[in-house]
């Protein structure tokens, strides 16, 4: 009876701490944490501290190409962010030659990589510094069709240009497919949660753990921990990208990142953008 009940007790407290971070991660606060810390795990933020490799890789995602014949004008999207970036660190002298990595999406008509492409130059990269990988469909086929091209040239460094929340997933993602990563993250987020000025204690209060306790009163004044919708969306985010950084773990430990639904490689080609 004993240990039955000790056991329904460290279940129930197990469930009751399960539900309250759950309860914690759909509040501002909850999310801006988290985001915040995820985006710390991308690499520098200054472009003057991100690092020099011959090849950058630039994944899509930022914008695809238009979505019918009639309509030839690109669809710039909010992580747009990654080809600016990626030209402003080309003519800075942060690598030689960009790859441009990104299929055609189930709602386009060209690839994600061509439309880069076309964005790219208008910035002022020559169309000679540019390779294109147009058969991806999402970050493990980034990977894994851009490391087939790299190993034909014989390259296996690379810059890696993504969103901060999105790097990662990727640099995980590469790295299991072959290709050692410098990240150079962009598209930055901050949650409003994150701009909350930190405790500060009352030098007049008897005892200091009073003032700190106090402090998040302001919070709750400001619906920092009451739940929304767009905090736990904010949440389940950085949850997706944990879990995607966890499954490259697990198919690179296991061989299988570039073997399960993968195109062959020879299906690509390895060209410069004309």
């Amino acid at each position: 009876m004993h240990r039955v009940l000790k056991r329904a007790v460290w279940t129930l407290s197990g469930m009751t701490l399960c539900l309250v971070w759950l309860a914690f991660c759909a509040t501002p606060l909850g999310a801006g944490m988290l985001t915040q810390w995820l985006q710390t795990q991308a690499g520098p933020r200054d472009r003057a501290s991100q690092p020099y490799s011959p090849v950058m890789v630039v994944l899509g995602g930022g914008m695809r190409g238009p979505l019918r014949a009639d309509l030839p004008d690109l669809d710039v999207l909010h992580a747009s962010d990654r080809v600016w970036h990626a030209a402003r660190l080309y003519h800075e002298g942060h690598a030689s030659q960009l790859l441009l990595s990104g299929g055609v999406p189930d709602f386009g008509v060209s690839s994600e990589a061509l439309a880069m492409r076309n964005y790219l130059t208008v910035l002022g990269v020559p169309d000679h510094a540019i390779w294109l990988e147009t058969a991806s469909r999402n970050t493990r086929e980034n990977a894994c069709f851009s490391a087939t091209m790299l190993r034909a040239h014989g390259m296996h460094d690379v810059v890696l240009v993504t969103s901060a929340m999105h790097m990662l997933r990727a640099r995980a993602t590469f790295e299991q497919a072959g290709v050692h990563v410098l990240s150079a993250p962009t598209d930055f987020v901050e949650f409003v949660a994150t701009r909350m000025p930190a405790p500060q204690d009352d030098g007049d209060a008897p005892w200091p753990i009073v003032a700190r306790l106090f402090s998040w009163l302001p919070r709750l004044k400001n619906g920092e921990l009451q739940p929304s919708q767009a905090a736990w969306r904010a949440s389940q985010h950085v949850g997706k990208e944990l879990f995607g950084a966890a499954e490259a773990l697990l198919l690179g430990w296991t061989g299988q990142l570039c073997h399960s639904g993968a195109k062959p490689a020879t299906s690509l080609t390895i060209r410069s953008a004309r």
